[in-house]
């Protein structure tokens, strides 16, 4: 893993495409991200930018290596002593991963259901005096709405559509009221941003030098 000295905040921020798989039109997020934030902050904010409400398992894959979190944080949940192959997601900064333009990883959220992602850096953005507008976690960009909680995964996802395609079919009733106003093509940048800006507030700068 890539090493640094510390330093006073973020050195670079990382531009992700983020879209979940096997799902058409395509479902997509376009997030900067600073390089001093960990998978387990990525997490955070991966599940504010598609409306996930963090109930589920999740895990992160890059380069052969798989990413949890501890043990102790997902207690009941399903992880036990046993998963210990995986590394700690909240013990590792983007920037130790050496990641580069165009490499791929993946998120996968809900062992169940199988949301799988496909995360894609999209530029690597130095941060300097003229780049100071990206302190913390931004949505760029996007299309559709997440698919919601326990939906039954992809197929389950494009079933439900296809089923409310039908009045007359045995489920319409049930899946009507189950998905209530939801709209698969709503997509709201500013909302997202709204709850990152909640869930990361601006880290404070340290001074340079000094102070007299």
């Amino acid at each position: 893993m890539k090493k640094r000295k510390h330093s006073n905040g973020p050195q670079s921020a990382y531009v992700l495409r983020v879209s979940v798989r096997d799902i058409k039109p395509q479902i997509w997020r376009k997030l900067t991200v600073p390089d001093d934030y960990t998978l387990a902050d990525l997490h955070d904010i991966l599940q504010a930018a598609f409306g996930w409400d963090n109930c589920h398992l999740h895990s992160f894959t890059i380069d052969s290596t798989e990413y949890r979190p501890m043990v102790s944080e997902m207690a009941g949940m399903g992880f036990d002593d046993d998963d210990d192959d995986a590394a700690d997601e909240g013990s590792v900064c983007l920037y130790e991963l050496d990641l580069q333009p165009k490499q791929k990883f993946a998120y996968l959220y809900d062992f169940g259901d199988s949301w799988e992602h496909v995360i894609t850096v999209s530029q690597i953005i130095p941060l300097d005096a003229e780049n100071t507008d990206m302190p913390r976690p931004r949505c760029l960009g996007g299309k559709r709405a997440g698919p919601p909680e326990d939906s039954g995964g992809p197929w389950g996802y494009e079933n439900m559509f296809e089923i409310l395609q039908n009045p007359a079919h045995e489920e319409y009733d049930y899946i009507s009221e189950w998905i209530g106003d939801f709209d698969p093509e709503y997509f709201n940048k500013e909302e997202i941003n709204a709850r990152l800006d909640k869930m990361f507030k601006p880290k404070p700068k340290k001074p340079k030098g000094n102070a007299e």
